[in-house]
Formats: C-alpha cells, sequence, structure tokens
C-alpha cells in the first residue's frame, strides 16, 4: 500500500515537472501547434493501415472506420503484384527493397559524411580554401541551381556511372546547403581546446576527426543520415531517370498505382503495396528513435 502510494506521488511530480516547463504562452503554443502536427502524421498512418484492410465495398461505405472485415489477402496481393518489367525480365519485391537500399544508403552515405567534413574544414580550419567552400555554400543557398537533369546525365554518361547503382551515388559527393550549416554549428559548439590537447599528445588531423570530434556530434549525424535516408528511400523519379535497368521499391509502387489490371484497381489493395513499401522506414524510425529524440550536448576541458 505505502509503496503505490509513493509511485502515486513520484508520477505526480513528474506531470508537475514536465509542465513546468510550460510557463509562456509561446510555449504552450508551439506545444500545441507540434500536437497537431505530429497527430496528422499518425493519422495518416492509421488511416491508411485501416483502408488496406478494408473490402472495396466497406471502403467506400465506411471511409473512416474500422474494416468490417478484416482483408489479410490485400498485402498478400499487393506482394504478389508488386513487380517492375525491365528488359523482359521481372524484378518483385525482394529486389526492388535490395535496390532501394543500395540506393538510399549510397547517396545518403557520401552526401553526409562529405558535408560533414566540409563543416569541419570550414569551421576548424580557417584558411582560403574553407573561405572559399563556405562561400560557395552561401551562394548556393541563396541561389539554387536548378534544370541540371541534363547535365547531369551527360556527366554520369560520360566518366561511364549512368545507371550503375554502385558508382551513380558518387555523384552526391560534395555539400549539402542544409546540413552543412547544422553541422557547422555543432562543430562551433566544441571548443579548440580538445583540438590543441589531441595535437600536443601527437594526434595527427584525421586522429582528431575521427576519434575525438565526429564522435561528438554523432547524435547530429545521426538525425540529418536518418532523415535524408527516408526521402531518398521514397524518391521514384531519380532512379527512373538515372537507373532505369536497376527499379527500386519507390519505382515498383509508382507504376504499381498506374496498373490497371482487376486485381490491382481497387484503392485498398494499392493501399496495402503502399503501406508494406513505407514498412522499412516505420522500422528504421522505431529502432533508432533514441537518435532522434537524442540531446545534443557538448562537454568542456579543465585546466
Amino acid at each position: 500500500m505505502e509503496k503505490s502510494v509513493v509511485l502515486r506521488g513520484t508520477g505526480r511530480k513528474r506531470v508537475k515537472k514536465y509542465f513546468a516547463k510550460f510557463k509562456s504562452p509561446f510555449a504552450v503554443i508551439m506545444f500545441l501547434f507540434l500536437l497537431v502536427y505530429a497527430g496528422t502524421f499518425i493519422y495518416t498512418i492509421y488511416w491508411g493501415l485501416i483502408s488496406s484492410l478494408k473490402a472495396p465495398s466497406d471502403y467506400y461505405v465506411n471511409l473512416y472506420g474500422l474494416p468490417k472485415k478484416w482483408e489479410f489477402g490485400n498485402y498478400t496481393l499487393a506482394f504478389s503484384e508488386l513487380y517492375v518489367v525491365v528488359n523482359n525480365m521481372r524484378y518483385y519485391l525482394p529486389q526492388l527493397f535490395f535496390n532501394s537500399f543500395i540506393y538510399a544508403f549510397g547517396n545518403v552515405a557520401t552526401s553526409t559524411v562529405s558535408t560533414c567534413f566540409c563543416a569541419y574544414l570550414c569551421q576548424k580550419y580557417k584558411c582560403k580554401l574553407s573561405s572559399i567552400i563556405y562561400n560557395t555554400y552561401l551562394f548556393m543557398l541563396i541561389i539554387p541551381i536548378v534544370g541540371s537533369v541534363g547535365a547531369n546525365i551527360s556527366f554520369r554518361i560520360a566518366i561511364g556511372i549512368y545507371d550503375n547503382i554502385w558508382l551513380g551515388f558518387i555523384t552526391n559527393i560534395g555539400f549539402n546547403t542544409a546540413p552543412l550549416m547544422i553541422y557547422y554549428a555543432a562543430f562551433a559548439a566544441i571548443p579548440n581546446d580538445y583540438m590543441d590537447a589531441a595535437t600536443v599528445d601527437g594526434a595527427g588531423h584525421w586522429r582528431i576527426l575521427l576519434t575525438i570530434m565526429f564522435p561528438m556530434i554523432k547524435v547530429p549525424f545521426a538525425i540529418m543520415f536518418l532523415t535524408a535516408f527516408m526521402p531518398q528511400w521514397n524518391d521514384y523519379m531519380s532512379p527512373l531517370i538515372y537507373l532505369p535497368s536497376w527499379p527500386t521499391a519507390a519505382v515498383g509502387l509508382y507504376r504499381f498505382q498506374m496498373m490497371s489490371t482487376n486485381a490491382t484497381a481497387s484503392v485498398n489493395v494499392r493501399m496495402a503495396a503502399t503501406m508494406i513499401v513505407c514498412l522499412p522506414c516505420l522500422v528504421l524510425f522505431i529502432v533508432f528513435r533514441k537518435q532522434f529524440m537524442g540531446n545534443i550536448t557538448f562537454g568542456g576541458i579543465k585546466g
């Protein structure tokens, strides 16, 4: 009995401590806005899930309610019919998932790592080269470069990486505008005393970056990597243009929506296919949710 009273009192203290943070009206408004914003995503997933488990007749008369009869066969049908035909060969969902992972991981890894290195160079090594890189970044931030698809295709053909899923991601080596700003601020928050102490101990530039600086920004790096992975996973336009022989799951879903056969014409089967393709991103978020919600903290050196 006493233990339950203590636990109840501890729970009340936690609730009061949590809501004590909302002292200003602005904090309350932002909390409510983010709550509604998150609720729209949760409801979208919920609606897609219940719609994928309905029969066609149930879907049109019961648009927002739970299924009267759970049609799990929609997923079986979507799994078997979700394929892409390339050069008279059918690529089914396992191969499409594999291509999507290679495409998304390769693009995100090269872009994220190279951007992180550029931010480190610009922030910690003040020289003419770092100044040129940073000023070019500001130029790209103000004047976005568009309409480069034709030039990109010609460049890929010239160096022999067009329609090559294993080498195509090297075109992403460089620096992305928004992540570079985040990495730049993260490195700026780390005192230079760490570099000075490591240099005195005989550490080189790469060792300082890889064993001291990089581990200290692992939280923003993980967040930027995961948030960049999901758009790449859902991208169907770029693989259609640059990788015509390597269809991804997003390409398969795009073509699945265009199919007009009786088996796949219903909204419920197409919604089931959508939920199947979205499943890896949901699993990725659940597994790495702590990285998404992590706090960015840096220590100091006392001398």
